[in-house]
């Protein structure tokens, strides 16, 4: 997961935390240090953003038996993102979620190139809560046109594109459930949220659950699964279509 971080002193948290020697397996990239502890100062020093948090605890519940490795982005230096993948890739990491973009190309031109480079690993990306289509207002790194990124929108319980959600038919690959999602924030207080942000860890937690099950599977037998299980209903809006549950174990087991 690359974030803002994780409050990693929440007990309910500790089973689904990677470890390795003893220590968190992941990163602060925006510290540079061992503790990426879930804080965005960016705008209000005295009240920081905090988003990482919410968004592990999707993962952690929807993929119970996974090992989340929790990565804090690099915000002051964008381009260390080539070093934080090269990070991943390292640890032999699969999978990540990117619940965040922007605008400016320019931010996400060294993720681009790390991406590239590591053609095995599956980026799940939020497309984005501006309300427009992304093929002609482009958000990075969603609209950035590799293999290895799945881009998701968030929709309601009825496959209706969520309010201010993105989408394109082009750039953005799946819709999935998540404009009331159950999170845990960063003080442990249970609540509901929802967006893109929220879209895409629950297609990362689907994604885990199968490769639980196909532990030598490769990634067009990932990308031929998803398909499988999408329901194409409003092709303006997203290029392979609507993820009804992503709870649902249809086609893993």
């Amino acid at each position: 997961m690359i974030d803002t971080g994780i409050n990693y002193n929440l007990n309910v948290f500790h089973p689904n935390i990677a470890v390795k020697d003893k220590k968190i397996l992941g990163f602060d990239f925006w510290d540079n240090d061992d503790k990426p502890f879930d804080s965005d100062p960016r705008q209000n020093s005295f009240y920081p953003r905090h988003h990482g948090t919410t968004i592990f605890s999707v993962l952690a519940r929807e993929a119970p038996n996974s090992f989340i490795a929790p990565y804090r982005f690099p915000a002051l230096d964008m381009c260390k993102f080539q070093e934080l993948v090269k990070h991943i890739a390292g640890n032999s990491i699969r999978l990540v979620n990117l619940s965040m973009g922007s605008n400016k190309l320019q931010d996400w031109s060294c993720f681009e190139i790390a991406a590239k480079v590591n053609k095995n690993i599956i980026f799940v990306v939020s497309a984005g809560n501006n309300g427009f289509d992304i093929d002609k207002e482009p958000i990075y790194p969603a609209s950035l046109d590799l293999k290895n990124i799945l881009t998701v929108t968030s929709s309601d319980q009825s496959g209706r594109l969520g309010r201010g959600s993105n989408y394109g038919k082009n750039s953005v690959d799946f819709m999935i459930p998540a404009e009331r999602v159950e999170v845990i924030d960063h003080r442990g207080v249970k609540s509901f949220t929802g967006g893109t942000s929220y879209a895409a860890p629950r297609l990362v937690a689907l994604i885990s659950r199968y490769i639980e099950k196909n532990p030598n599977c490769t990634n067009d037998e990932i990308y031929a699964f998803l398909k499988k299980r999408a329901v194409q209903r409003d092709k303006k809006l997203t290029k392979y279509g609507w993820i009804p549950d992503p709870l649902d174990n249809y086609l893993i087991n």
